[in-house]
């Protein structure tokens, strides 16, 4: 499979040659559609740009056994990381790579099957950027794009059709949640069993998620992510809030800020619901 960066070739000044190295912009850090990524993804992307800086169209070699050994990594990262890349449209299918745009969707259901992609509308949106005059290459010809673009116009197209899903506050995911009457954080989310394995007990990661949530309903600005699962895993494995520390042991012992927080908890499950309810409501953000 060939992928490029999307929109490379209109970021490049030098045309005729592969540059040694490549500028990361600083604006990168506040990109929500990038940061809204999981962490292998934000990971792996700056050295899939490396790749991509090597050819002077920006076309590399996706496939994953390639990416393992370049990147000196192995296939399940690679894997895990590059289907949320695929499916954000940071990367895209090469133009005059035929067989990946034939057999597109079976190749990004096959690259990241644990994220849950939707191949057709993945791929589809692929080719319509692909198609599109923003991003032609210098290859394509003028008739070959008027005749893409007529083809386009006869297919109904989506505002959104690369990610249906948007970027939300937290308030506006637990609202879709308490309408479709699920918890924000599944019983079976792999955060559970992550836990398990590194000795934090069921107790700290309720804690977690009351810390969590205050952070983002109390902030006045408010940040908004795709997945906000994911975002709260994250604050878990990277311990945001410092709520514990793991001994030699392997077991997972309260922080001066873990026992504040745990005492807390303790006190809002004492009092009624509707008290509660109306707490977090007053300090939830206008």
């Amino acid at each position: 499979m060939k992928l490029a960066p999307k929109n490379w070739t209109s970021f490049q000044h030098y045309k005729d040659r592969a540059p040694p190295w490549i500028k990361l912009h600083r604006t990168l850090l506040d990109d929500r559609h990038y940061q809204s990524l999981p962490l292998t993804s934000r990971a792996l992307a700056p050295m899939l740009w490396l790749l991509a800086a090597e050819s002077a169209d920006g076309i590399f070699d996706a496939s994953v056994e390639e990416l393992a050994f370049r990147l000196r990594t192995s296939e399940d990262e690679i894997q895990a990381g590059l289907g949320p890349l695929l499916d954000a449209g940071f990367f895209v299918p090469a133009v005059h790579d035929a067989s990946v745009l034939l057999a597109g969707c079976k190749q990004v259901a096959s690259v990241a099957p644990a994220v849950r992609l939707q191949p057709d509308s993945a791929m589809k949106a692929a080719c319509q950027q692909l198609a599109s005059p923003e991003t032609e290459t210098e290859t394509e010809t003028e008739t070959e794009t008027e005749t893409e673009a007529k083809e386009l116009e006869k297919k109904p197209r989506k505002v959104r059709a690369i990610s249906p899903r948007r970027a939300i506050t937290l308030a506006e995911y637990l609202d879709h949640c308490k309408a479709e009457e699920r918890k924000a954080i599944s019983p079976d989310h792999p955060i559970h069993a992550y836990c398990q394995d590194a000795g934090i007990t069921s107790e700290m990661l309720e804690v977690a998620w009351l810390v969590f949530k205050d952070r983002h309903l109390s902030n006045q600005k408010a940040k908004k992510y795709l997945d906000w699962p994911m975002a709260f895993a994250n604050s878990v494995k990277g311990c945001w809030y410092h709520l514990w520390h793991v001994n030699e042991e392997g077991h997972a012992d309260w922080s001066k800020v873990g026992v504040q927080e745990r005492r807390v908890l303790e006190m809002r499950m004492s009092k009624p619901p509707e008290q509660v309810r109306k707490e977090e409501d007053q300090h939830a953000p206008a």
